[in-house]
């Protein structure tokens, strides 16, 4: 299974793979054990979230960048 908001999925900290089983299935919460399917290294909800966050502020930094840098050409032109 994987642990994802939109396109955006949790990796493994250790081998990057995105693929996870839960320790325990049923656990909703935060704290609930994931198993990596690729290094079987665990890991938890909040962490994955905080992995798919962190990529999230990434491409949104990486967006308004290259918007400011577009604006910045087409205001040279004129």
């Amino acid at each position: 299974m994987q642990i994802r908001l939109r396109d955006v999925a949790g990796r493994c900290p250790r081998c990057g793979c995105d693929e996870f089983q839960p320790l325990i299935e049923g656990d909703e919460s935060p704290q609930a054990v994931f198993i990596c399917a690729g290094c079987r290294t665990p890991t938890t909800r909040v962490l994955l979230l905080m992995d798919i966050a962190e990529k999230s502020i990434e491409r949104a930094n990486e967006f308004l960048e290259e918007s400011r840098r577009r604006r910045g050409e087409r205001d040279k032109k004129k």
